[in-house]
């Protein structure tokens, strides 16, 4: 099994399924607005040769839907950003996570 990089930074984007977390890094990764995303990334590992700061930045993509108590604990106690991603058009998305 290959060794896991590890990242100087790691940012955790957490939210309902379907509030736009995916189409946010996918948007990132290529620059421009994605239509089409897949409902879940793997973590995405963004080198430090491409960053202003040159640091190696993991992103990880964890709905609150589908992943258990103990791996979004664990993600958050990795994580050195916490991004929480909600849609303005539905109240409930910002309410769900901040109930959890």
């Amino acid at each position: 099994m290959a060794e896991e990089v590890q990242a100087d930074v790691r940012i955790l984007l957490v939210g309902e399924p379907g509030v736009g977390k995916t189409s946010l890094v996918m948007s990132l990764l290529e620059d421009e607005w994605v239509e089409n995303v897949p409902a879940k990334l793997d973590r995405v590992l963004i080198p430090a040769d491409v960053t202003p700061e040159n640091v190696t930045t993991s992103i990880v993509d964890c709905s609150l839907g589908n992943e258990g108590e103990a791996y979004i604990t664990s993600e958050l106690k990795q994580a050195n950003v916490v991004c929480i991603v909600y849609t303005v058009s539905d109240d409930n998305t910002i309410k769900r996570v901040t109930d959890k």
